[in-house]
């Protein structure tokens, strides 16, 4: 019984070693799972996590990054996560993640900043001007959609209003100011002011920052 025993804990213990030991993908193993990935796009996930949690042996070339977007449909998360194994590969020690303490005071800092500067920002109306272009999701061609022109007012009181004034450079009698420019149809955007990274550090909305893979 005790030699059993013994026999177990030998194996438990060369399972965590070999777990805290994993090699990193090799080339041939990477490619493989790319060339898998076109058959089954749900091991998307598994390949990113591959990349962040063991990263990469091999030098990243023209070569595979070329595999990667041709095999992924151009899929940015994938390219990035490839990206970020490579540079972890170049530099192990600039890319180590910092220690809870450094994290706990860089957040307390950062929300003391950022919430300071809601208060210091004065007043203001100001003429954004706004391109917007638009491509076909993995093609990265962008062609130019339409040009706007919005007056935004912002109260130090955090409260922020937009008002369409042109679209390509066609005057609008709209003279009613609301949250946001959403009327002229597509992608918008508000919050630039500082609004809505402040609200991230509110502490009423008990925000949750998770540590992750370092870039």
């Amino acid at each position: 019984m005790k030699t059993l025993l013994i026999a177990v804990l030998s194996l438990l213990l060369c399972g965590a070693s070999a777990i805290g030991q994993e090699k990193p993908l090799s080339q041939a193993e990477y490619v493989k799972m790319l060339y898998e990935l076109p058959k089954n796009p749900g091991i998307k996930s598994e390949i990113v996590e591959a990349l962040r949690r063991r990263g990469i042996e091999f030098v990243l070339n023209d070569g595979v990054r070329s595999v990667t977007r041709s095999k992924s449909a151009n899929d940015d998360e994938l390219k990035r996560a490839l990206e970020e194994a490579d540079r972890r590969r170049q530099n192990p020690v600039g890319t180590q993640l910092p220690s809870a303490a450094e994290i706990t005071t860089l957040v307390e800092k950062t929300t003391k900043n950022t919430l300071d500067q809601v208060g210091d920002m004065p007043d203001f109306v100001v003429k954004q001007q706004i391109q917007r272009s638009d491509a076909f999701a993995g093609t990265g061609n962008f062609r130019n959609r339409d040009k706007l022109i919005v007056a935004v007012s912002y109260r130090s009181s955090g409260e922020e209003s937009y008002r369409l004034l042109s679209i390509n450079g066609v005057l609008l009698n709209s003279t009613d100011a609301r949250g946001s420019y959403e009327q002229a149809g597509g992608t918008s955007s508000t919050g630039e002011f500082v609004t809505m990274l402040a609200t991230i550090f509110k502490p009423e909305n008990k925000a949750f920052l998770r540590r992750s893979t370092p870039i």
